[in-house]
């Protein structure tokens, strides 16, 4: 740094001392308005001699080498006054900082280098700016008169994360910053500030990495962080669901009864209580016990004696007449024995003047269930039971796995004409068909062969519960916050405004049930959907929601949501986020759901038990307890007679951290692809498609979707059943498709079999085992359900079942094609092959042979 320039020895002092001595110098200056003339100040007065060549103007940034053109000195009038020159430069300089300098010149015009004689070498330049009266934003930062000496920072840990890392620390430090205090005993005041600041930074250390470990779906550990997350890719995190069952309650003592469903609890028996029913008030629960309550469907539970255990009727005539009777697999009807009886006519009378009076009506007053006493509706569901061994006749020997609900979707009364008996017809649900044979009546073994009646019932007064014990606590008061009060003008009053704390209550009890929801009966196609009883228990945990509301001070009712995006600023909506088996409440903002205002108190009704521990087994439940009226004069017995499911987990983080990604590929909301149309199919009609399959056919303008469709079950499905697909997939369709449903293409086959019987058999025999296997059974060859589309006929397999057959020695396949075509190599290749969208189809039907035709060649035997 030059000395004319060096700040810390350019002060007034030295300015007065230049003036009182012989030397001068530039003091400071001063740029008009034109900016092109200086008026330039000296320390005293000025010298003579001086040029615009001894003049020099430094700097500048886009405006630079400015030339002097003239130079006048004005002495001043005053002695107390400073001389001054004026300046005249060529052009305006810009906004940079400039430095106006004297030198020295020999005789030819040139610098000499060396200090001008009579200035002061401090003073010979000085330094301006063209731009110092025009306005600006800021002003100029002040430059220190003197460096503030920069010693090194010492080196500071930056690793320390934990308690002990902070305290030695800061030890460190004030070893550095106070080498003097060199105590470091506990009781010491500076070691317990030191300990205090060491356990705060700690804390806020923790704070800091658990803010950022939450703040990424796969670092997160906190089931509310995951589940947050993972709503902003659509997916929901599972919570589980409680456990759903059916309840059997038997009645005893009168003819009807009437409860009201929120006030009994059904549970397993209690250690030390006998009694099937009890009031709740005598046996308190213990936590965890398990306890099922009346779905929340049921308004009122309307018990009749007569339900309890009813017979069916087989039409046989009675005991005189025993008889093997059952219903099938697949059976959707039955028919049931009504315990009342028909009245007998009146006596003739002899006063009576018109002896030709019609007989009363009977088949109207059965017609309109005038005797009958079942009491059964559509709606109402029966579980269908065998009660005695089949072979035995004994209890014990009954298979509790024979045991169905079904939903009835028709009641109608009648009678047997020939006996006077008064019978019930009975429709369920096509979903609720039997899976098994039910054997209704049977022959005992010799030998009494004594007629076996009823081997199987139905149960009536079934009523849908699930997991979950009824609870009400209360969450306490809105704290205040603040109190805010805006002046709109002084004609106006203030406005207060009352603002809340922030209120996230926590349910006092854990373990808050999730009740699973009923799935869309929208595409059920003449079916029940999900109100079959057999659907029961076996929704998706997706959707369930928390069986929790609230009441607040006025009696309004705060209902719970999956989110509040699209809550609006009124609706009194709260969402559940469970921690650890914890519930917490979180509630709006004004904006997306209504903030509960200060004061208010908050009631919370919820209900707690979830996940499988409500799976119990068959007859488990035992006891009924009653919250508040207890009935007397009857006696009332509750079972399960099928074991209680549906009951799901949680759904753990890691397993969702996986699946969520591709959560949006899961779900096909749009179909595009013929592909797409035949999984959609599938997807939503698994309970009555076995397979779909489609294919795009372009027309001009417009693009036809063939969806061909094989039925479950049977090889032609119902029109009614493609119509409500056809309907379904109208909402998935994309523009310009026209979907049409169609059944799936048959393909009848000709095949012909030769088979040799062992030489002990009967050869008719076999032949019926042999059409058995290749027939359209079940278990059989060309069963509907064993083939679809594109499954071709392989002769191994063919083969494979013959040989199955006891007796069966040898076989062999002497022709297979398709009906009514040439043979196109399948004896050959060993497979007849089926196109994508056809089945292949043998019926063995001699009324219409047109679906197929089997030829049977039986040798040996006898």
């Amino acid at each position: 740094m030059t000395p004319a320039t060096a700040p810390c020895c350019t002060g007034d002092a030295r300015r007065a001392v230049v003036r009182a001595a012989t030397h001068n110098g530039f003091d400071y200056v001063e740029v008009d308005c034109a900016q092109t003339l200086l008026t330039v100040t000296f320390l005293g007065r000025a010298p003579d001699g001086i040029t615009p060549a001894h003049l020099v103007i430094e700097g500048g940034r886009r405006e630079r080498d400015l030339r002097v053109l003239d130079v006048r000195i004005v002495p001043a009038d005053d002695e107390g006054l400073d001389d001054v020159m004026l300046v005249r430069v060529d052009r305006p300089g810009d906004f940079s900082n400039y430095r106006l300098r004297i030198i020295d010149i020999d005789e030819n015009g040139h610098p000499t280098g060396r200090t001008p004689a009579g200035f002061d070498p401090r003073y010979t330049s000085v330094g301006f700016g063209f731009k110092a009266g025009c306005p600006v934003d800021q002003d100029p930062a002040d430059t220190p008169p003197c460096p503030v000496p920069v010693h090194a920072a010492p080196a500071l840990d930056y690793l320390a994360r934990d308690y002990q890392g902070f305290r030695q620390l800061l030890l460190d430090r004030l070893a550095l910053t106070m080498p003097g205090w060199t105590e470091r005993h506990a009781p010491d005041l500076g070691i317990t500030l030191v300990e205090i600041l060491a356990y705060a930074a700690d804390d806020l250390s923790y704070y800091q990495d658990a803010v950022a470990t939450e703040a990424f779906l796969g670092t997160a550990r906190l089931r509310t962080s995951v589940r947050r997350h993972l709503r902003l890719v659509d997916y929901r995190l599972g919570e589980g669901c409680n456990a759903q069952a059916w309840a059997r309650i038997s009645l005893d003592g009168a003819d009807t009864l009437t409860l009201d469903p929120r006030d009994i609890m059904l549970l397993p028996p209690l250690p030390g209580v006998e009694a099937p029913m009890a009031p709740a008030a005598d046996h308190p629960l213990e936590p965890g016990t398990i306890v099922f309550e009346p779905d929340a469907s049921v308004a009122a539970i309307t018990l009749y004696a007569d339900h309890d255990v009813i017979e069916f009727y087989d039409w046989s005539g009675g005991a005189q007449s025993p008889s093997r009777c059952c219903l099938p697999v697949g059976a959707t009807s039955a028919t049931l024995k009504d315990p009342g009886t028909i009245p007998p006519p009146p006596p003739p009378d002899d006063n009576d003047c018109t002896p030709d009076a019609p007989p009363p009506d009977i088949d109207a007053g059965v017609g309109a269930g005038q005797w009958h006493r079942l009491k059964l509706s559509p709606g109402d569901v029966l579980i269908l039971a065998e009660i005695i061994g089949p072979q035995t006749g004994n209890p014990a020997d009954a298979d509790p796995m024979h045991r169905h609900p079904v939903r009835l979707t028709s009641v109608r009364p009648g009678h047997d004409p020939l006996n006077g008996q008064l019978v019930m017809d009975i429709a369920w649900c096509p979903e609720d068909a039997l899976p098994f044979p039910l054997c209704l009546s049977a022959i005992g073994g010799p030998p009494d062969c004594a007629a076996l009646s009823p081997v199987s019932v139905a149960w009536g007064n079934i009523l849908p519960v699930d997991h979950g014990r009824s609870v009400a606590d209360d969450l306490g008061r809105v704290g205040t916050a603040r109190t805010e009060a805006d002046c709109a003008d002084a004609c106006t009053p203030a406005e207060t405004r009352i603002i809340p704390w922030r209120f996230r209550p926590v349910l006092p009890q854990p373990g808050l049930s999730f009740l699973a929801q009923p799935g869309d009966d929208g595409h059920a196609c003449g079916g029940c959907g999900p109100r079959a009883a057999t659907a029961r228990g076996t929704a998706t945990p997706d959707g369930a929601i928390p069986a929790v509301t609230l009441t607040d001070s006025s009696g309004a009712r705060w209902l719970p949501r999956p989110d509040l995006l699209d809550s609006g600023a009124t609706d009194r909506h709260f969402v559940v986020e469970t921690e650890d088996d914890t519930a917490t409440l979180r509630f709006g903002d004004d904006s997306n759901g209504r903030r509960p205002a200060a004061g208010e108190t908050l009631r919370a009704h919820y209900r707690i038990g979830n996940g499988p521990a409500g799976n119990i087994g068959a007859d488990a439940l035992g006891l009924i307890l009653f919250r508040n009226r207890y009935p007397t004069g009857v006696t009332l017995r509750i079972t399960n007679p099928l074991p209680a499911r549906g009951g799901t987990a949680p759904e753990a983080l890691a397993s969702a951290k996986l699946r969520a990604p591709s959560q949006f590929r899961r779900r096909l909301a749009r179909a595009v692809t013929a592909k797409d149309y035949a999984d959609i199919v599938m997807r939503d009609f698994a309970g009555q498609v076995q397979r779909a399959a489609a294919s795009l056919r372009v027309s001009g303008v417009r693009t036809e979707v063939r969806v061909a469709i094989d039925p479950r079950g049977r090889a032609e499905p119902d029109p009614a059943l493609l119509g409500c697909i056809a309907r379904h997939l109208d909402g998935y369709r994309r523009i310009g498709h026209d979907v049409r449903v169609v059944a799936a293409m048959q393909v009848p086959v000709a095949l012909a079999v030769r088979v040799c019987v062992a030489p002990d058999r009967i050869a008719d025999h076999l032949r019926r085992a042999v059409r058995d296997a290749l027939g359209t059974g079940p278990g059989g060859f060309f069963h509907p359900d064993a083939l679809s589309f594109g499954t071709g006929i392989a002769i191994s397999r063919i083969l494979a079942a013959l040989h199955a057959i006891d007796g069966v020695t040898h076989a062999e396949v002497t022709a297979l094609h398709r009906l009514f075509e040439a043979p196109d190599g399948a004896l050959e290749s060993g497979l007849l092959s089926i196109g994508p969208l056809e089945i292949a189809r043998l019926d063995q039907d001699p009324d219409a042979p047109e679906n197929g035709q089997l030829t049977i060649v039986m040798g040996g035997g006898r």
